[in-house]
């Protein structure tokens, strides 16, 4: 009985057919956010995998290129953090010998976030260095959190189109309506 009296209203869309579509979307936006939320906080919470790097190379021709300063390859993985100098080491070769004198603190400064600065200008260590670090990251957990932030950030520019085509939509249906004849 329902469905002939539904069927028999077809005056189209109208603007009180805006709020319930606005109330939509506006929870699922906020749904969506409060998902972003909680991921970003996860990514940042499940880091408890240990890195550990012997002999990273850095060469003298990177730290030119970097201003002195280049990021060790650890900051590359999955929100990598609190690094830890275990010692620095010369590259440089001395007659025909590796030279692997410990580099002294005073030459350089190694960041907690992996940055490793060249304060000596000497040629002694004209080939770089060999810097051995810890580090901790994420791991896998953290690296499918960000592919899914990722996603879901390459999706946010859709939103506006699909709400423009939803509110193309209401307009196009209210002025539709307002054009056909009433019935007798």
């Amino acid at each position: 009985m329902k469905l002939r009296s539904v069927a028999r209203n077809k005056r189209g869309m109208s603007i009180g057919d805006l709020y319930p579509v606005i109330l939509i979307i506006a929870t699922v936006a906020i749904l969506l956010a409060i998902v972003m939320m909680v991921m970003t906080e996860w990514q940042g919470a499940t880091n408890n995998e240990a890195g550990l790097i012997y002999n990273e190379t850095v060469t003298r021709a990177e730290l030119t290129a970097g201003g002195d300063s280049v990021r060790v390859d650890g900051v590359a993985d999955c929100s990598s953090e609190s690094f830890s100098l275990l010692y620095i080491t010369n590259a440089t070769i001395h007659n025909g010998a590796t030279d692997d004198l410990t580099i002294g603190a005073g030459n350089y400064t190694f960041t907690d976030d992996g940055v490793f600065t060249n304060l000596t200008t000497t040629d002694e260590i004209a080939d770089g260095f060999n810097i051995s670090y810890s580090y901790v990251y994420g791991g896998s957990d953290c690296d499918a959190m960000t592919d899914i932030i990722g996603d879901f950030t390459d999706f946010v520019p859709w939103i506006g189109i699909i709400l423009l085509v939803i509110a193309a939509a209401i307009v196009l249906g209210i002025v539709i309506s307002s054009f056909k004849k009433p019935r007798v």
